[in-house]
């Protein structure tokens, strides 16, 4: 006995050896009898379901240049106001967004909606520069 205790007819295991567990044999069924689902033909009653292609976010330069003003001036002033931050804001005016709304003179423009939306304050800055006929409510970042 080479690990103590009595002798049962049995043999003894060494503590550094396991007993592993076998598995029976995977069974792999015999060639032709594997049979595959078939599609279902087209008909005319079948339906298809497509999912309207939803389109990307549009960028703030697509918001600016989306207007009839002069693009480049358009960013030139965005960039020069807030650096083309909506969250900008300024509170020597208070002026707010990325073309830095007076709220207080044209924030009825917005129709309800946040200058800090970039959406709104651009809408509302076009009618600003519509109804000025240039960029004068601008007066330090006249392009």
């Amino acid at each position: 006995m080479l690990f103590g205790g009595g002798s049962n007819g049995a043999a003894e295991q060494s503590p550094h050896t396991r007993s592993v567990q076998t598995y029976p044999p995977a069974r792999i069924a015999p060639l032709g009898s594997v049979t595959r689902p078939t599609a279902t033909p087209y008909s005319e009653t079948s339906s298809i379901t497509v999912e309207p292609h939803s389109s990307p976010t549009p960028t703030l330069s697509d918001r600016i240049c989306g207007y009839d003003w002069p693009c480049a001036e358009a960013l030139a002033v965005a960039d020069c106001e807030s650096s083309g931050e909506h969250h900008a804001y300024n509170a020597a005016g208070p002026y707010i967004g990325v073309f830095q709304i007076d709220p207080a003179l044209h924030g009825g423009l917005a129709g309800g909606a946040s200058l800090y939306d970039a959406s709104a304050n651009v809408r509302v800055a076009f009618a600003v520069y519509q109804a000025a006929g240039d960029w004068g409510p601008w007066p330090n970042c006249r392009p």
